[in-house]
Formats: C-alpha cells, sequence, structure tokens
C-alpha cells in the first residue's frame, strides 16, 4: 500500500471507471470496495488496482476530501447495491435449487439460490442476507417486521 496520506488521493470518475489521483500525477484506474461490508458497512475502504493489489486504504468516507466523498457514494452504491426485500410472494425448490418471488425496493424480483445453508446468512444485527446465483445480494432488514406470510416463505429457507 502507498505510503501517501489518503487524504491526498482524490477519486474521479472518467468514461464511467474510477480513477485515483495524487497531485498532478496520471489518474489511477481503482476499483473502491470495503474492507467488511457485512460486518461494517460504514468502515475502512480499499483502493484496488487492476491487478486486485491493494493501492489506498481509508479507515472510512470521512477520510477523504468532499468531491472524493460524493464519487464514492456514488461508486459504492453501485457495487453493494442490495435490494430490500419488502415481501416474499413464493419460495419453492425444484432440483435442489431454490426459486424466490419477492417484491423488493427495486420492484419485483424472481432470482434462484443453490443451497440455502450458503447463500441466505443472518446477520448479527438481525439483518438476512440473501445472494443468489449470479452473486446479487438482497437484504431483509427486519425479517419479524415481515407480513406473516412472508415469515413463513423465509422460515422454508432457513
Amino acid at each position: 500500500m502507498s505510503a501517501i496520506p489518503a487524504t491526498h488521493v482524490k477519486l474521479l470518475l472518467r468514461d464511467g471507471r474510477l480513477h485515483a489521483q495524487i497531485a498532478d500525477a496520471d489518474p489511477v484506474v481503482i476499483r473502491l470496495v470495503r474492507t467488511r461490508p457485512r460486518t461494517a458497512p460504514d468502515g475502512e475502504l480499499v483502493a484496488l488496482d487492476d491487478k486486485k493489489r491493494e493501492v489506498w486504504l481509508w479507515s472510512g468516507l470521512t477520510d477523504m476530501d468532499p468531491a472524493s466523498r460524493a464519487v464514492a457514494e456514488v461508486a459504492l452504491a453501485e457495487r453493494y447495491h442490495e435490494p430490500v426485500i419488502q415481501r416474499l410472494i413464493s419460495v419453492s425448490s425444484r432440483f435442489g435449487v431454490w426459486q424466490v418471488q419477492a417484491h423488493t425496493t427495486s420492484g419485483p424480483r424472481r432470482f434462484a439460490l443453490r443451497n440455502p445453508e450458503r447463500s441466505v446468512e443472518s446477520m448479527p444485527d438481525g439483518r438476512v442476507l440473501l445472494r443468489d446465483v449470479h452473486g446479487n445480494r438482497y437484504a431483509i432488514t427486519d425479517p419479524l417486521q415481515l407480513d406473516a406470510h412472508s415469515q413463513t416463505e423465509l422460515a422454508r429457507l432457513r
């Protein structure tokens, strides 16, 4: 990782790609990732280069200048988009693949889970996270606030 303080690194969006720049140096294409996206989503951030090497580390968004922070928030929102499941319409299994039909904050969704033991995760804060066969993530912020039908369908996955 670079010995340059993270506050000296500016984030830019160019041609739809995220770049990091130090002073007058050429911008470097990076990927911004959270070090602990599930357990500490507001915690440390790492910039990775095209070879997945760590380039910079921030203890959080507050380490960045306001312009870089705005760019980072957009990049992170795209990378970690997790529609919240508001209602589970149906959960069924066929040939070992679980089909889920749900209404989310991003509209109606249908997705498949291969193995609920691995793709359904209860978090310490009470949230439930589901990861479909394509790697898309869905969240249930408070399972106890779901309607009775949705809770019954969720129980089939747990």
